[in-house]
């Protein structure tokens, strides 16, 4: 066996989810009096709460869990993650982190140091490379694709789409609930626009893929208004990590 806690995992996030839910949702309160904010953008933010929520409950659920020792495989997720971390240089930025970019959850002076991620996020990572790579196989597109798009001449965006079929983008994220998604999270936006604009696209399909390939799919259509947005923060961005 796996674990050997008394409860479910979907019990344990249920019995805690309003606990942590209330707490988050309190620390945002004085953000929501003094900013007008729009109804999309209030959704968003919800979205985002329970989101946190759900992962904080899930690292409690993964801490107070008795798994059995596998030393050797979070060696190993250590070892490949180092390896395979992203070279990050000033001008050029990869799309999967333009959220966090142009969102200020990710500062300038932790660009180029990134801090290491923990021993859970790394399971999580490498569960969604897994699902990743065994698509990309099945439909026998190991070639990376890979496009640059040029912002000014000083500043790029990386992109690696996941799948493409006749042309069209279909990019593969993982979760391990998808119930409480009606609609496409907000952090995606941002990546899934710097890909249609790499590809000249008004559309593409992302898939989210929970336990046993169940699904959901959501479809990205192209909003310049808030691709030059995205744009722009990145501009601002770049500037302060030259500064810095």
């Amino acid at each position: 066996m796996a674990y050997y806690q008394k409860q479910s995992l979907e019990d344990f996030i249920k019995n805690n989810f309003s606990f942590t839910f209330g707490s988050l949702s309190t620390l945002y309160t004085a953000f929501l009096e003094k900013k007008d904010i729009s109804k999309e953008e209030l959704d968003n933010l919800i979205k985002e709460i329970q989101e946190k929520a759900k992962e904080i409950n899930y690292q409690l659920y993964q801490d107070t869990s008795q798994f059995e020792e596998f030393p050797e495989l979070e060696k190993a997720l250590l070892k490949r993650y180092k390896e395979k971390q992203k070279e990050r240089k000033i001008g050029r930025y990869y799309a999967s982190e333009l959220y966090q970019i142009v969102s200020g959850k990710l500062l300038p002076e932790q660009y180029l140091n990134p801090p290491e991620p923990s021993i859970e996020n790394l399971r999580r990572m490498y569960w969604g490379e897994v699902i990743d790579l065994g698509l990309k196989n099945l439909f026998g597109q190991t070639e990376e694709k890979k496009y640059e798009i040029k912002i000014t001449p000083d500043i790029s965006i990386i992109c690696k789409t996941d799948l493409e079929f006749d042309g069209g983008i279909v990019e593969i994220k993982t979760r391990q609930d998808l119930s409480s998604y009606d609609y496409l999270p907000v952090w995606y936006k941002p990546q899934c626009l710097a890909y249609m604009f790499a590809k000249k696209l008004k559309e593409m399909k992302l898939f989210m893929f929970g336990w046993g390939f169940s699904r959901k799919l959501f479809k990205v259509e192209f909003d310049n208004k808030v691709w030059q947005e995205v744009v722009e923060k990145l501009k601002e961005f770049d500037q302060k990590l030259r500064k810095f």
